[in-house]
């Protein structure tokens, strides 16, 4: 088994710095296909994985297209597909929000990972790639971080001015958020594979502005899914990072403090 990874984030000396290229609607390129037919096929997803697997040779593999779509669409959001042989990638649109604010949050249909959405096709492809290359390399399923999430199912705009005008409400939908992404995560882990968090930053001016539980919420997550064994799940943060830094040390989802 491949374990630079697993070195990496116990920051151990190792041969060389692990290489784990960020390939994700570019895994049509390898069957030379579009995003949306691959995101939508569980066979075309795991031909694409394993070419990945050996055209690029990287130190770990992770399950997924569009990876801030899946559960959100599973909920109810509507993602939008190209037809054709164009390569946009799979999104959702500005009308494809399913919460407003002027309901509660409990109105919001909480997924099962093995029957709606794309969530049981993503699950299919890890059991594919996990019987195949399971020994070699880690695999990991794609999963969202709760503030990405929560932003998806009340739509970015709307989202942000919730966190300044009903902070209770957005930490109830962040609560709700992670408790998706928990039971979407442990059906990964369930199938042998490890779990990626691919969340967005929030930003350090809107911290300061609202009571928003955005760390407490993400940490939750990480320390649901590590469980006893004391694994360390990576964290792919989008956006300005340098106002959080600080955070990012601190929680079960740290940075480990070694030398």
């Amino acid at each position: 088994m491949n374990k630079r990874l697993e070195h990496a984030l116990n920051c151990e000396v190792q041969d060389q710095v692990p290489f784990l290229p960020a390939i994700f609607e570019h895994k049509a390129w390898f069957v030379g296909e579009t995003p949306s037919r691959v995101a939508r096929d569980a066979h075309l997803l795991t031909t694409a994985l394993l070419a990945e697997y050996e055209r690029v040779q990287p130190d770990a593999l992770t399950i997924g297209v569009d990876v801030y779509n899946v559960e959100a669409e599973a909920i109810g959001c509507s993602v939008i597909y190209y037809e054709g042989d164009d390569n946009s990638v799979p999104a959702i649109g500005s009308e494809g929000a399913v919460f407003q604010g002027s309901e509660d949050v409990t109105s919001l249909k909480m997924p099962d990972p093995r029957k709606d959405g794309r969530m049981p096709l993503n699950l299919e492809v890890a059991r594919n790639i996990v019987k195949v290359l399971g020994k070699e390399v880690p695999i990991r399923g794609a999963v969202s971080g709760p503030f990405s999430l929560a932003a998806h199912l009340a739509g970015p705009e709307n989202f942000f001015m919730l966190t300044v005008t009903q902070p209770d409400l957005v930490n109830n939908l962040l609560h709700f958020a992670s408790e998706v992404i928990k039971r979407y995560g442990k059906a990964f882990v369930e199938l042998g594979c490890g779990v990626v968090i691919f969340d967005s930053v929030f930003p350090r001016a809107g911290c300061a502005a609202c009571a928003v539980d955005y760390r407490g919420k993400h940490d939750e997550v990480t320390r649901c899914l590590s469980g006893n064994r004391g694994e360390q799940y990576p964290v792919r943060h989008k956006g300005r990072c340098e106002g959080v830094l600080e955070q990012m040390f601190d929680g079960p989802s740290r940075i480990p403090a070694k030398h």
